[in-house]
C-alpha cells in the first residue's frame, strides 16, 4: 500500500492495486466522476490496476500498461490534454517522446544509505539499471565531483554539509539530498 498528498485531498493505493480518494474534489481530483468533496474513501475506477500516483490540484498516475493518465485541475494545462479544462476522470494522456516505464523504474530504483554518512554513501540499485554516470553538487548546484564508482562512493573528502548526490542512467537522472558528517 502507499500514500500521497495531494494539496487538499489524499490517494491511497492498495495491494491490489486500486487507487481510493477522498478530501477536497471542487477541480475533479478525487477522480471519480464528480465535483463532490468525499470524508471517506472512494474508489478510482473500478477495475484499473494503478501502478503509481502523483498528486497536487490535479492528479498523474502510471497504470500498469506504463500508460499515463491525468485529472483534476486543467486551468494551466497540467493534465496534458490540450485545454485548460479541469476532468473528474482519468483521461489518457498522449505523451509519445516520453518513455514512462524508464522514469517510473529510476523513480523507485535507486537509494542511498547511510544517510547521514561519515566516508562512504552505498548506492542500493534494486533494479540492477545500469548506472552512467554520478555526479555531487553542493547546494549552490555547483559540481563537487563526478565518480564512475556505481556502488560505494568515496565522500571522505567532502566538507561536513549537505550535499545532492545524481545518479544518472539512460538519459534520465535521480537526485537524492545526503548528509556529511
Amino acid at each position: 500500500m502507499s500514500i500521497v498528498a495531494g494539496s487538499s485531498h489524499s490517494i491511497a493505493k492498495k495491494n491490489n492495486e486500486t487507487f481510493w480518494a477522498w478530501g477536497f474534489n471542487d477541480y475533479g481530483q478525487l477522480g471519480d466522476g464528480t465535483f463532490t468533496s468525499k470524508n471517506n474513501p472512494t474508489q478510482i475506477t473500478n477495475g484499473i490496476s494503478w501502478l503509481s500516483i502523483k498528486a497536487s490540484y490535479h492528479t498523474i498516475a502510471l497504470k500498469t500498461d506504463y500508460s499515463l493518465w491525468s485529472w483534476g485541475g486543467g486551468y494551466y494545462g497540467q493534465l496534458g490534454n490540450g485545454n485548460n479544462i479541469n476532468k473528474n476522470i482519468p483521461q489518457s494522456v498522449n505523451c509519445p517522446n516520453l518513455d514512462i516505464m524508464s522514469i517510473e523504474l529510476l523513480d523507485d530504483s535507486f537509494s542511498i544509505y547511510p544517510n547521514p554518512t561519515k566516508d562512504f554513501l552505498n548506492i542500493n540499485n534494486s533494479k540492477k539499471i545500469q548506472i552512467s554516470k554520478i555526479i555531487i553538487y553542493d547546494l549552490l548546484g555547483q559540481i563537487i565531483s563526478i565518480k564512475n564508482i556505481y556502488e560505494n562512493v568515496n565522500i571522505q573528502g567532502l566538507k561536513s554539509g549537505m550535499y545532492i548526490i545524481e545518479i544518472l542512467s539512460e538519459g534520465i537522472s535521480k537526485k537524492i539530498k545526503f548528509i556529511k558528517e
